[in-house]
């Protein structure tokens, strides 16, 4: 009896094993897929560095960071806002760091910029990641002013519009939602709510440029 029940025990705890390592082997994957799915939502964060040469009042700029900020939360970004001159701003920007230039009418007379372009993003020639956009807060308050919406609301959406483009690394348009190439009245309404958004699949390229730029930034580190 106690030698059966010897066998008996070792039997159970093969059984015992055997199954922990079956649970594992079916287990492993589906946890590693869970963390994979996890880190692919968990919101991404980025700097932006902001240089108000178009003198926009405090409130107007502060609601435009706030829509900007929402859209792209939206899409799984976070904003972090440093507005310069700070004394961050006197370090050479990492590949987290954005740069959003407002502009007065004067910089798009010299820059001869067409009258219906109320920004742009700068595209990178050294290889590296854009990182700039500029906008012309005269213009959206003109426009706005006609409207009679938001001028900071709209210039959120706007923004959003131009970082849309440097983190998507394309100055391509869409043909529907925030990268549109021209915003239709409906377009502006819903501009100057916030209401304008990234695709799932312009979302995704940019939380995946977002990793590589963090990435970039801890090899540079080490």
């Amino acid at each position: 009896m106690k030698k059966a029940e010897g066998q008996q025990c070792r039997y159970g705890l093969a059984l015992g094993l055997l199954w922990s390592v079956g649970f594992m082997a079916g287990g492993v994957p589906k946890l590693a897929e869970a963390r994979a799915r996890r880190e692919a939502e968990r919101p991404l964060g980025i700097n932006v560095w902001v240089y108000n040469y178009a003198h926009v009042p405090r409130n107007n700029l502060a609601e435009a960071e706030r829509v900007s900020g929402a859209i792209l939360a939206k899409a799984g970004i976070q904003i972090s806002w440093v507005h310069c001159p700070a004394p961050a701003c006197e370090q050479p920007p990492s590949p987290t760091v954005l740069t959003v230039v407002v502009l007065p009418q004067s910089m798009a007379d010299l820059f001869q910029v067409g009258g219906d372009v109320f920004g742009f993003a700068i595209a990178s020639t050294d290889g590296r990641p854009s990182s700039r956009a500029e906008i012309f807060y005269d213009r959206v308050e003109a426009l706005t002013g006609q409207l009679g919406y938001s001028a900071g609301s709209t210039l959120g959406s706007i923004i959003a519009h131009e970082l849309g483009h440097v983190l998507l690394e394309t100055g391509g348009h869409a043909l529907t939602g925030i990268m549109r190439a021209r915003w239709s009245y409906e377009d502006l309404v819903a501009a100057a709510s916030g209401l304008l958004r990234f695709t799932p699949q312009q979302a995704e390229r940019m939380r995946t440029g977002v990793r590589k730029r963090a990435e970039s930034q801890a090899g540079d580190s080490e």
